[in-house]
Parts: C-alpha cells; sequence; structure tokens
C-alpha cells in the first residue's frame, strides 16, 4: 500500500506531522509516493486500506496526514506505474560551431 507524499512547505494547505503548513503530492507520479505496508495478499491490503481510511476520519480534516491516508493505493510490487518512465536519455544542445 502507498500513500502520496506529504511535504512541508510555506503556503501549503493542510497542517503537517510537525505543525506546519504542508501539501500533500496526490498528483505526484506513483513511484514517487511513500510506501505504508506490503502485504501478503490484495485482500489483506484491501482490508488495511479500508481500515487506514476509518483511521483517517478520526483525524482533523487539515491535517496532511489524514489526507494522504484517504488517498492510500494497493499495487503490486511489480506495477510499471511504481517504476520511473524509461524514456531516452535527454542530451544537452550541442554548443554553436560544434
Amino acid at each position: 500500500m502507498i500513500t502520496p507524499p506529504v511535504r512541508s512547505t510555506l503556503d501549503g494547505f493542510y497542517v503537517g506531522p510537525d505543525g506546519h503548513p504542508a501539501d500533500v503530492g496526490v498528483s505526484d507520479p506513483l513511484f514517487a509516493w511513500t510506501v505504508y505496508g506490503r502485504y501478503n495478499s490484495a485482500a489483506e491490503c484491501a482490508s488495511a486500506r479500508a481500515q487506514l481510511e476509518r483511521r483517517s476520519l478520526h483525524l482533523n480534516p487539515s491535517s496532511a496526514t489524514a489526507v494522504a491516508w484517504s488517498f492510500a493505493k494497493c499495487l503490486d510490487d511489480d506495477d510499471p506505474l511504481l517504476r520511473p518512465a524509461q524514456g531516452p536519455v535527454e542530451q544537452p544542445p550541442l554548443p554553436p560551431g560544434a
């Protein structure tokens, strides 16, 4: 199970675990999310995710942790979404006259 990252920021909408403004990286690529737990089956993960979502409802609605927990996802370790894109390596442009 993975959850979006919680980041401290100066103008965050949510409150981080340290009490300072925070942002929740819901739109970050999934390979950048935080591993919350590993489970032996999809059913175990789904059960743990449901429990985590229930726990999030008892936290302050402005809590970045509560928001992150509410977006938790269960994925297999080999899911392609958990790997950065494997595209061509960008080369810097050559200087003029090279």
